[in-house]
């Protein structure tokens, strides 16, 4: 089933620059390609990688009028003809497999390939479905794809009072690395920071507090 003749208001950029480029178009959506699925959206997250792509900083190069947006969440309205394992009335997320050049997740319907989507968890909200998937997956792919971090192993995670940072956190923890892995941090906010996530021990840069969970 293809998605013919709707609009869509969606956030778009003709210039790169700070949060006042951006404005709400209302644009057609194209006829759904073969593995394409439409999303009627319910909530976004916003990241650095946007940021960085909004200002012309990423390491791709946006063509105007140019889209944003790597993570968002909603239900499926429509799938094209060779789409296998969603269907309409999933309620799904997005996952960082596109290039914002092909697909963007910012606006009220998206179209998204079937390969960057998937049904999430029915205890998760549309807003925290939105928020998980970047970190965690990319925190999946450093330490087990890359790293292949064993139960009995200590890590270090720098910047770990960052949305990334925290999510590897938590994942280092899912993995069974040893409790008192170590994270390093720049202040102090993000020193209690990084401990309110549940890591092990803190390494401070400058002012990172002392505390029960193991700062020094």
């Amino acid at each position: 089933m293809s998605a013919l003749n709707e609009t869509a208001k969606v956030v778009r950029f003709n210039q790169t620059g700070g949060s006042e480029v951006l404005r709400i178009d209302e644009i057609q959506l194209p006829r759904l390609q073969k593995n394409e699925v439409l999303v009627r959206v319910q909530a976004v997250a916003v990241r650095r990688s946007d940021l960085l792509w909004r200002e012309g900083l990423y390491f791709e190069e946006p063509k105007f009028p140019a889209q944003i947006g790597y993570d968002a969440a909603g239900v499926v309205e429509s799938v094209g003809p060779e789409v296998s394992k969603l269907k309409v009335g999933d309620r799904v997320s997005t996952f960082p497999a596109v290039s914002l050049l092909d697909y963007a997740a910012h606006g009220e319907k998206i179209i998204y390939p079937e390969t960057a989507l998937m049904v999430y968890p029915e205890s998760l909200t549309p807003v925290q479905a939105a928020a998980v998937n970047t970190g965690l997956l990319t925190a999946y792919f450093a330490l087990l794809e890359l790293a292949d971090l064993k139960s009995h192993q200590h890590v270090v995670i720098t910047a770990a009072s960052s949305p990334m940072g925290i999510a590897a956190i938590q994942m280092a923890k899912a993995l069974g690395a040893k409790k008192h892995h170590r994270h390093t941090v720049r202040s102090e906010e993000r020193g209690v920071a990084g401990g309110r996530s549940g890591s092990g021990h803190c390494r401070r840069k400058r002012g990172c507090p002392r505390s029960d969970s193991g700062t020094d």
